[in-house]
């Protein structure tokens, strides 16, 4: 199964790309820096980007069977974010779900 993980830097994302990973699936990790993850795998994959790019996201997603968001506010609440990213990006992973088909399961 090709799945995409957006938010795979992160300690939830982390678990469960490597959850994944050992079960043999391919993985595409969405992530701000790729430095983040350690994990080295010959079905892991990157690609680096904002969740404000819906060119990236859409890269990310073209191929996937299987989104998956682990997004979520940053434990270190010293950023101060502006707007809404979190739920503009999620609008964007919909958009680029729905142009190449993946389907949404509730």
């Amino acid at each position: 199964m090709n799945i995409t993980i957006f938010g795979a830097s992160g300690a939830i994302g982390q678990l469960l790309t490597q959850l994944a990973l050992d079960h043999g699936d391919f993985v595409t990790a969405y992530v701000r820096n790729p430095h983040k993850i350690s994990l080295k795998h010959p079905n892991l994959s990157f690609v680096q980007g904002e969740l404000s790019n819906a060119t990236t996201i859409e890269q990310a997603v073209a191929k996937s069977d299987v989104v998956i968001s682990t997004l979520g506010p940053a434990s270190d609440m010293s950023r101060k974010l502006k707007g809404t990213p979190i739920a503009d990006g999620h609008e964007l992973m919909i958009r680029a779900m729905k142009k190449h088909h993946v389907r949404c399961h509730p």
